[in-house]
């Protein structure tokens, strides 16, 4: 009896050997054996019942998987999580998760209003033409740049524009004025008005979520006085549709605010979805404020910036989510990238 069970693991190993190390099929293995096929297949089931073989898949998308499944069960409200990887180049993994996302949801007759930036322009570039009928696409901030330096906006929307075959509507001044008065004047023209109207119908919001490093892009396309800059630098966190906001998602500087032409921020909170993230490590902040704010739907964070977060910045992430699950039903993490859609009728 011994002998047999000796003989049987024996065989077992043999044919677990031919099986997983060596690459033979079932049939292979019972002519190199001289046996029959069935007794192979019942050869490779005792092997892994006596756990002589062990199958081990090295997912490389576990973690992401994981960490979707930890926050969908804490976060009943939400009905979806995306996380991408974000290890060869973050600002295009984004990018193609929101344009996944944005072929996903856009229907008939739909606006899709839009900012600018790098984030918003990858994601255009990566959108595939959809069959929709109707749909129109807005510039949902002013895009002029008082400097050279590159803002993507009118990139961005004639891409989209061209996927979509539809002519972009554009909003052709700066999002932030030197005066209010002027601004006012610019917001009463005809053409101007129906740009804003549009933005404010939008369906779909697509924004960047702005920081308030030297770096940031606003800072760099010669829109603010080096004091304003550094009063906005001392109270924001980061803007939104160029509104700045601090940590509570309160809009600072109301004199700014009122020079800056574009959505309000309680116009981007009627929309039905909203997605915000971020690719870096260093913006945290940022999404923290959005979640608070529930001016977001959908956050897109790569899974190397959630590895690089602090403990308490994790923590603090978790307890804005909280709030956030009392008013939204999609969590999408990624980029610095934001979506929103339309509050439904």
């Amino acid at each position: 009896m011994v002998n047999d069970d000796t003989k049987k693991i024996s065989q077992a190993l043999k044919v677990a050997t031919l099986y997983y190390r060596d690459g033979y099929n079932q049939q292979d293995i019972a002519t190199e054996l001289n046996i029959s096929r069935a007794t192979v297949s019942r050869l490779l089931q005792f092997g892994r019942d006596q756990g002589l073989v062990t199958v081990k898949i090295n997912n490389p998308l576990a973690p992401l998987q994981q960490l979707e499944s930890e926050l969908l069960a804490k976060y009943p409200t939400l009905k979806k999580i995306i996380i991408v990887p974000g290890k060869k180049d973050p600002l295009e993994e984004v990018g193609v998760a929101g344009a996944h996302y944005l072929e996903e949801i856009v229907q008939d007759n739909d606006i899709i209003g839009l900012g600018w930036g790098r984030t918003v322009y990858q994601v255009a570039l990566h959108i595939a033409p959809k069959d929709v009928s109707g749909v129109k696409v807005v510039q949902m901030k002013g895009s002029m740049a008082n400097t050279e330096t590159r803002n993507y906006a009118f990139e961005t929307v004639n891409t989209f524009a061209s996927a979509f075959s539809t002519p972009p509507q554009y909003l052709p001044v700066p999002v932030i004025f030197d005066h209010a008065q002027t601004k006012e004047l610019v917001a009463n023209d005809t053409h101007i008005k129906y740009i804003l109207k549009l933005g404010r119908e939008a369906d779909i919001a697509m924004f960047t979520v702005g920081t308030v490093r030297d770096s940031a892009l606003l800072f760099r396309v010669g829109y603010f006085k080096e004091h304003e800059q550094q009063v906005l630098q001392k109270a924001a966190v980061g803007d939104v549709f160029s509104r700045f906001i601090d940590s509570q998602g309160r809009v600072v500087n109301r004199d700014i605010n009122r020079r800056t032409i574009g959505i309000d921020l309680p116009e981007l909170k009627k929309k039905k979805r909203a997605s915000c993230g971020s690719w870096r490590s260093r913006p945290i902040k940022k999404p923290l404020v959005l979640l608070s704010s529930k001016l977001i739907w959908l956050i897109i964070l790569t899974m190397s910036c959630r590895l690089q977060l602090s403990k308490r910045s994790w923590q603090i992430l978790n307890q804005r989510l909280i709030l956030l699950s009392k008013m939204v039903k999609l969590l999408v993490f990624s980029s610095l990238t934001g979506v929103r859609h339309k509050q439904s009728q």
